[in-house]
């Protein structure tokens, strides 16, 4: 059970977190690149390149023409959580020598009572990176949706505690499928609406809502508009199967469902963050030398083509 007084409480918290402004250390001159006003940051999430050395990676980001990266620490990630003391220094200086920040972190993150969290955030936060991405929300469907987003709800508010003490921002990446908290959006806003964006937000993923919403899409970024603090972009189709049913795929960037004029009410929406590109479709290639030749290429041309989106 939820302690109605301690939520109440907490809430009142939060909103009151927003009338206090920049006077908790974070100055404007102070904030990292994805904070600064009128700023969209032309990023890639380096799932695909988790076998190259750091200084190798930074090297590739620079190639590719991405300004930061949405870097993985979590199980099966580029860092392990329980190497992130070792080694998550050691990653920001081979990235940042090369001119590369870490935008955001992706985590497997729920709550600040998992073991690995505040050993996770806090070393991120002594490193000066101020993002991550929270792992997912499944619902049971066999149960009652409410009280499940009640207790997301909690769990979210006292990671958004954690985050204020650390100056840094979670962000929930919307994902489609049948039992995801946040594939239709609305359920997400309900969750995070009484909790300061400057602490916890929206990873808004265009690709994800265009597969939930064909046509509904603009009317679900308008209402979490407020709370987006970092976009994920890759670019769906549907596909008719040969057993006649359809199913949704990823494309290159400009080949697929992505309406241009979305980065235009980004821009109108005041948005200032991190826009990180996901890679979740086969390049093709017969040999392993081949396909890493055609992703860094794939990669390079999204980044160009996301690039001429955000102007």
């Amino acid at each position: 059970m939820i302690d109605s007084s301690r939520e109440v409480g907490r809430r009142e918290f939060l909103k009151g977190v927003s009338t206090i402004g920049l006077g908790l250390g974070l100055s404007r001159s102070s904030l990292p690149a994805q904070e600064k006003p009128n700023r969209i940051v032309v990023g890639g999430f380096t799932k695909n390149l988790q076998d190259l050395a750091f200084e190798e990676l930074a090297t590739k980001s620079v190639e590719i023409g991405w300004e930061g990266i949405e870097f993985p620490v979590r199980p099966k990630g580029h860092i392990l959580p329980n190497n992130v003391k070792e080694q998550l220094p050691e990653a920001c200086e081979a990235l940042r020598s090369n001119g590369i920040e870490i935008l955001l972190l992706a985590t497997n993150i729920h709550s600040p009572a998992e073991e690995e969290t505040e050993s996770i955030l806090r070393t991120a936060s002594s490193l000066g990176i101020r993002m991550y991405r929270l792992g997912y929300f499944k619902y049971n469907l066999q149960e009652s949706l409410d009280p499940q987003i009640d207790e997301i709800r909690s769990q979210l508010m006292d990671l958004a505690d954690l985050n204020r003490e650390l100056e840094m921002c979670g962000v929930i990446q919307n994902h489609s499928g049948a039992n995801f908290f946040g594939a239709p959006l609305w359920d997400a806003y309900e969750a995070i609406k009484e909790i300061d964006p400057k602490w916890l937000g929206i990873h808004f993923d265009i690709g994800h809502a265009l597969v939930e919403g064909g046509k509904s899409w603009a009317l679900n970024f308008h209402r979490v508009k407020d709370h987006v603090r970092a976009l994920a972009v890759k670019d769906p189709v549907w596909k008719k199967t040969t057993s006649g049913s359809w199913k949704s795929e990823w494309v290159s960037l400009g080949e697929g469902m992505i309406d241009p004029n979305f980065f235009q009410m980004v821009r109108e929406s005041g948005f200032s963050g991190p826009a990180t590109i996901h890679y979740e479709y086969d390049v093709g290639g017969s040999t392993p030398e081949e396909k890493r030749m055609n992703l860094l290429r794939t990669m390079k041309a999204d980044s160009d083509q996301l690039k001429a989106w955000v102007g």
